[in-house]
């Protein structure tokens, strides 16, 4: 895969969340080159502000979620929701292989609630379902609208408030701004 050096270096200037894993996964660098940069995350970044919330024994505050049945409900639904995605190739009919709607193939900023194939791959690639050769279709998806920069386009930006000020990669890369910066 060949990516622009900008598009890395803008990368890796991010939170260690987001930097172990193009250490990992863009460059190939050893493991314990991106394991240590991995660990930083109870030390800075998301990974930390998360561990905050942590108590003091080690638990988490109670509520229905950290239940043990709870967790295996959520196990088993998140199972049924890998596969629904899977036969569906994250965004075509089973049955027909029609597009199920064109916005889910859109690159939106921000993307809210809504779904779209880039979104069911980041979430494919958390699982062990990520070599699934149902992904395939999606990820040639993704490649085709890859510009010759080695980026890609928002597509769409989706109207309402932004509480960040923070800018998607994919308006760095095609040089506009998105919502509230007037698309």
């Amino acid at each position: 895969m060949n990516i622009d050096p900008n598009v890395l270096d803008w990368l890796l200037e991010g939170d260690p969340a987001i930097r172990w894993q193009v250490m990992r996964d863009l460059l190939g660098q050893p493991e314990a080159v991106w394991r240590s940069e991995q660990d930083r995350l109870v030390e800075s970044g998301w990974g930390a502000e998360y561990l905050r919330h942590q108590l003091p024994d080690g638990s988490w505050p109670k509520g229905r979620c950290t239940d043990t049945i709870w967790i295996l409900l959520l196990e088993a639904a998140e199972a049924r929701a890998l596969e629904f995605m899977l036969a569906h190739r994250l965004y075509k009919s089973d049955k027909t292989g029609a597009v199920i709607h064109e916005s889910m193939t859109q690159f939106t900023f921000p993307a809210y609630w809504h779904y779209t194939v880039l979104r069911g791959l980041d979430y494919m690639c958390t699982t062990p379902q990520v070599g699934d050769p149902r992904l395939e279709d999606a990820v040639n998806l993704i490649e085709s609208r890859r510009k010759p920069n080695g980026r890609w386009p928002v597509e769409k930006c989706t109207p309402g408030n932004t509480f960040s000020t923070w800018r998607s990669p994919a308006a760095i890369a095609d040089g506009t701004r998105c919502a509230p910066y007037g698309c």
